[in-house]
């Protein structure tokens, strides 16, 4: 009997589905897998015994338990965007520019009076608690984002899309001619795409776990609304023009 095989590779066509389409789309891919592995008259499939099969559920049940016991840590996206009132803003881009970099991250853009910089997740508090070294933090937005399930949903696929893959491959090597052999090598080619696709998906993840997101704005002084600026505690002081030399010193 072949009933363990075509299991085998259903299971392997619902780990990398993501959709009815894609579930459709790799069922197709299993049914001809399954009629080629006939074909090439594929000997070495055997019945399992009782035995061999209560081991089998014995170790599923074991590596679940296992994997529920141990908890991982969560994947978590760590975003932040702060305003900063300075006097001078192309001087505090490039402070917070050099400040990533002293922290091991990196700028990813700016502008004259913008930046946006990468900083590993670890540091991102210390980064924001930084910017108040630069200037006066007059608003700022902290975002959490627990990416988890997607993180392990993408790794649940990409095991099933290489264990499928490995699969093919084989089939390919028992080809015993060339229609045989470009047949499955065409199955193969589209499941290395869905790797390609899903790995590459994975990566740009990672990256976002690894280093956190933070985008700064800066206003300079002159430019403040009033009500952030120094108030004058006379109304006389203005009449002597101090006013206009704080403006002209950024103050």
């Amino acid at each position: 009997m072949r009933t363990l095989p075509v299991v085998a590779c259903v299971a392997l066509a619902l780990g990398l589905a993501a959709g009815c389409a894609e579930e459709s789309r790799y069922d197709a891919v299993l049914l001809r897998t399954r009629e080629m592995e006939k074909m090439l008259g594929d000997q070495t499939a055997k019945t399992p015994t009782a035995a061999t099969a209560g081991r089998a559920e014995t170790t599923v049940q074991t590596a679940a338990a296992e994997a529920v016991a141990s908890v991982e840590p969560r994947k978590v996206v760590y975003t932040g965007s702060f305003t900063v009132l300075v006097p001078d803003a192309a001087a505090a881009v490039e402070a917070t520019r050099r400040l990533a970099e002293s922290m091991g991250g990196y700028m990813q853009h700016s502008t004259l009076d913008s930046i946006v910089v990468r900083i590993p997740a670890a540091r991102f508090g210390e980064a924001a608690e930084a910017l108040k070294n630069i200037g006066t933090v007059t608003d700022r937005q902290i975002d959490a984002q627990d990416v988890t399930e997607e993180y392990e949903d993408l790794e649940l696929r990409l095991k099933s899309a290489r264990a499928l893959l490995d699969k093919l491959l084989a089939l390919l090597e028992k080809a015993q001619n060339v229609k045989d052999a470009m047949e499955v090598e065409r199955e193969a080619a589209r499941v290395r795409a869905e790797i390609e696709k899903l790995e590459g998906q994975k990566n740009r993840l990672s990256s976002r776990i690894a280093y956190a997101t933070l985008t700064v704005r800066f206003t300079p002084t002159k430019e403040a609304p009033r009500e952030l600026k120094a108030a004058l505690p006379f109304f006389w002081l203005r009449e002597l023009g101090i006013e206009h030399l704080m403006n002209a010193f950024g103050l």
